[in-house]
């Protein structure tokens, strides 16, 4: 726009409607702009709400009752008597306590204790040791993580109820603190902002 407004006046032509045109781009840029930023914000919704793609070979189906059977090993054993559930071996062998656990934190939490807990903690530290010889770097992360990490990493719309949150409910939502269900959430925000390369 400068150089046909230079042009014109170097011509002795009338560049005013060039000089009103160009006084007028700021505006239009702030526009385009605004419309630009409400056009990403529906983009991003629009993105959180497509799921993960599934392989090719996972099959379509309504429930349980639709999925094939891939692999079977061994026999199924038929026993000639009742047989009992985890919380029933648990709590006649007092490996584990539910009931004073509904009364402590609500129904579906648990005590685990004595073995159970010990062997609990030696399937985690196997399963660190495995993959720290496999290469992999061992992180714990942070407890908390920012709304807005979390909304990056999933779609939480339909879980609000259950994502538990810090803070003062006049901050802005997304500054607000949630505590994490799973920890690969708040890994994501390691590298927020970061473009990794393709062979890492």
């Amino acid at each position: 726009m400068s150089e046909a407004i230079n042009k014109a006046k170097k011509a002795g032509e009338d560049a005013s409607k060039l000089i009103a045109e160009a006084k007028d781009i700021p505006k239009k840029i702030k526009d385009v702009e605004a419309d630009l930023d409400k056009a990403e914000v529906v983009m991003r919704n629009l993105l959180r709400k497509v799921p993960n793609i599934m392989h090719k070979d996972v099959p379509f189906g309504k429930g349980e009752e639709d999925n094939p059977k891939v692999k079977k090993w061994g026999d199924i054993k038929k026993f000639s008597f009742p047989i009992k559930n985890h919380v029933e071996l648990c709590e006649e062998l007092g490996l584990a306590n539910f009931e004073v656990s509904a009364q402590t934190s609500g129904s579906g939490f648990y005590f685990l204790k004595g073995d159970l807990a010990l062997l609990n903690q030696a399937l985690i530290q196997f399963a660190i040791n495995k993959m720290l010889a496999k290469g992999y770097n061992y992180v714990e992360p942070p407890l908390m993580v920012r709304k807005h990490i979390l909304d990056a990493a999933m779609d939480t719309e339909g879980f609000e109820e259950t994502i538990y949150t810090v803070g003062k409910e006049e901050e802005k939502p997304e500054n607000q603190l949630c505590m994490i269900g799973t920890a690969e959430h708040v890994i994501l925000g390691m590298h927020e902002g970061e473009t990794i390369e393709a062979e890492k």
